[in-house]
């Protein structure tokens, strides 16, 4: 068996680092003689380092291509992978690029969980929801970790083991010996050992110490361990400087011992051993394990903590004492307790230091061996993974509508109204509650039609073109909108014209749109002209014979044409020097022309416009929108980051009428590709579409999705899903 270990490992000093060495030399002792063992470490950014010959490969964790080269890298030299998961060790928000690695591998995975949530976050539960899909085993340390997976995550009991934390032989360690080493003796010294930070909860203990002073004056306390990096960064030393102020107000500074040094594994052993009590007064209950804790239990020492979730499970049947977060009174009374009675602590001390044993790393490696083993010889490979699209919701539709209009902007799901109103997302937003409308005979749907159609009413100028921003006051500061609002609103007032609710909306349809139409000779613009031909097409759908409405198909889908012509190349087949936003747009409006006015030339630019985009966004096979930080120059790298809601719209408008034309399995397969974008099968492999709140999210970033949900993203969501479904 081939075994590949990926996680962080030494020399980086942390404790999942400690964790994979240990596990993996104590899986080597199982091994039998054909065995190998390959690690793959992680590198956080910054920082290089020497590692032993046992590690094969290093993964820089934000460098998100490195994820696939090692997933390739696991497919050719193993036939398990064995990964220590934390969120903070792989890359992305949340360690989000662990998913690129995990979508491409294609070995047997067990992963061991140093983290478990009752709630994850929207990047957490991402990354968590893969993790439960693509385990064959997932490893916790505690019965209480398996509780919350099963029960709270509806992981399968099946596929969940408890391997409890390994801890080291202190047999060959003596503890009288190593007190005087310390300069301890004739102490009674209390130690606590991890990265210092507010969560360790240490002034409980430092609050305690007048109380134990006076009965125990020969009592020291020892903190050892630097402060935590991400601490020092955000705050220095304050959270030491104030447990030094606290002591020194308290009177207990000459009893408090700091040792302010990042200990090797072989001297944390010795100052365990050489300790009589241990404690841990950690803040924050959702700790669901801790390797310290076990780590002091087998030394020996006597074990004091507040209930967190592993120590609650680890100190239970008499193995030591347990105390509630803060109370510093309680501590002192149990600690004082264990002096006064030297029988029953030490009977506390041998069950705590024989549960100690019986987890050591040679047992642990054993655990892990069988389970590896039984997982690669029942492996059968996974199915291809399938994206579901679910029931279509408009929570997030109402949320965001007031009754001036549908709110531009949000933080997170909540409608910022500082931020007011603009036309395209009204209009777009009509076009959904029409097709809601349509579908579903909700009056609900028929208020969102009266709200949307009355922001554009009442934002339709004299001369019959549009403003576009209104803040939240109902007041405008601009004479006349963008090009790309006037086509969106074109668009949606064909497309009320093409399917009214009733006679009194198709004739105040009508009205705006006929106003409107003239001012569709002044649009300069490639995309305020392809939204414009949206419109036309569908009016044109309602008049076959208006010969105006024809004229104006007749005119824009020349100039489109004619961009195409002077820009176009064999290798740059597009209608502009450079692809942005809404890419998609302009072939979509050719095979609209196309199809209302018969027009080979538009069909033919059409599709070969739209072949060259769907090569330039669909490299690796999922959709790869151009991202908006720099765009994509002609002969340029395609930058990926800013991907947009609006563009994977775009890209199912222009498929559905590409299918339509076609029939082909082929089109309706890329069309489906473009809708499960919004569900995850993109570059981060993170859902758009967040199921809490049936909003969408605004962008696809280089390591998170933009978790505002405005507008426009919900609109290009809801639109796409309605298309998706119609045709599925």
């Amino acid at each position: 068996m081939r075994i590949c270990l990926l996680g962080n490992y030494p020399p980086r000093k942390c404790g999942i680092a400690t964790f994979t060495h240990h596990i993996g030399e104590a899986i080597r002792k199982s091994f039998a003689e054909s065995d190998q063992m390959t690690v793959i470490a992680m590198d956080n950014p910054g920082f290089e380092y020497e590692y032993p010959n046992t590690v094969s490969l290093s993964l820089k964790e934000e460098v998100r291509g490195n994820y696939s080269d090692a997933a390739a890298f696991i497919n050719q030299n193993a036939d398990i992978l064995l990964i220590q998961h934390e969120f903070g060790i792989f890359g992305g928000r949340s360690g989000v690029f662990l998913l690129q690695l995990l979508e491409h591998v294609h070995v047997p995975v067990v992963i061991t969980l140093h983290t478990i949530l009752k709630r994850y976050d929207f990047h957490q539960g991402a990354v968590m929801t893969a993790v439960f899909k693509k385990a064959a085993a997932l490893v916790v340390m505690s019965r209480l970790a398996r509780r919350v997976l099963t029960e709270k995550h509806k992981v399968p009991h099946s596929k969940v083991y408890i391997i409890e934390h390994g801890t080291p032989d202190f047999s060959a360690y003596d503890h009288h010996k190593l007190k005087k080493e310390m300069g301890w003796e004739g102490k009674k010294s209390l130690i606590t050992f991890g990265l210092i930070g507010r969560n360790k909860g240490i002034e409980t203990v430092i609050r305690a110490m007048p109380e134990i002073i006076r009965h125990v004056p020969d009592f020291q306390y020892v903190v050892l361990g630097k402060t935590h990096p991400s601490v020092v960064k955000e705050h220095g030393e304050e959270y030491r400087e104030f447990l030094m102020q606290t002591a020194n107000q308290l009177g207990v500074a000459g009893y408090l011992v700091f040792i302010d040094e990042y200990v090797s594994e072989e001297n944390l052993v010795r100052f365990l051993k050489a300790a009589d009590f241990y404690v841990t007064p950690y803040l924050n209950q959702a700790q669901i394990t801790s390797g310290t804790l076990v780590y002091a239990m087998a030394s020996g020492c006597l074990v004091f903590s507040s209930p967190y979730w592993h120590a609650s499970e680890a100190l239970e049947n008499g193995r030591g004492y347990i105390f509630p977060f803060g109370d510093d009174r309680t501590f002192s009374r149990l600690f004082l307790d264990a002096v006064r009675n030297p029988d029953i602590s030490d009977a506390v001390s041998i069950a705590s230091a024989d549960y100690g044993y019986s987890i050591r790393w040679e047992k642990a490696g054993k655990r892990y061996y069988d389970l590896l083993k039984r997982m690669q010889d029942g492996f059968h490979k996974p199915q291809k993974r399938y994206y579901t699209m679910p029931d279509i919701s408009y929570r997030h539709l109402f949320r965001m509508t007031d009754r001036a209009g549908i709110i531009q902007h949000s933080n997170y799901c909540v409608p910022d109204k500082k931020l007011g109103y603009c036309l395209d997302d009204n209009a777009r937003a009509l076009i959904v509650a029409l097709n809601a409308w349509e579908k579903e005979k909700d009056e609900r749907f028929l208020d969102l039609v009266t709200i949307y159609l009355s922001y554009i009413l009442f934002v339709q100028n004299k001369a019959g073109d549009f403003r576009n921003f209104l803040d939240y006051s109902r007041k405008s500061y601009e004479h006349a909108g963008s090009e790309d609002s006037f086509g969106r609103t074109l668009w949606a007032l064909g497309y009320l014209i093409a399917h009214p609710p009733s006679d009194g909306y198709f004739q105040l349809g009508l009205d705006v749109f006929f106003k409107a139409l003239p001012h569709t000779e002044k649009l300069h613009h490639l995309r305020g002209m392809s939204n414009a031909m949206m419109g036309l097409y569908w009016a044109f759908k309602r008049f076959p014979d208006h010969e105006g409405i024809r004229m104006y198909i007749h005119k824009i889908s020349n100039k489109l044409l004619e961009a195409y012509d002077q820009n176009s190349s064999p290798d740059w087949k597009w209608f502009e020097e450079i692809l942005t936003y809404d890419n998609a747009i302009m072939p979509y409006a050719l095979l609209l022309a196309a199809e209302s006015i018969s027009s080979k030339t538009c069909r033919d630019v059409a599709l070969e416009s739209l072949e060259f985009l769907t090569v330039k966004t669909m490299p690796l096979g999922h959709l790869s929108l151009i991202g908006n930080g720099s765009w994509m120059k002609r002969g340029a790298w395609r930058d990926p980051y800013g991907q947009q809601p609006i563009d994977a719209l775009a890209m199912i408008l222009a498929y559905s009428q590409k299918y339509k034309l076609t029939k082909s399995y082929k089109d309706f397969e890329v069309l489906k590709t473009c809708a499960e974008w919004f569900l995850g099968r993109n570059d981060l492999l993170v859902p758009m579409y967040d199921q809490e709140t049936d909003g969408c999210n605004d962008g696809l970033e280089e390591f998170a999705i933009n978790r505002n949900q405005g507008a426009e993203s919900l609109v290009a969501w809801l639109l796409s899903a309605q298309i998706f479904t119609d045709l599925a």
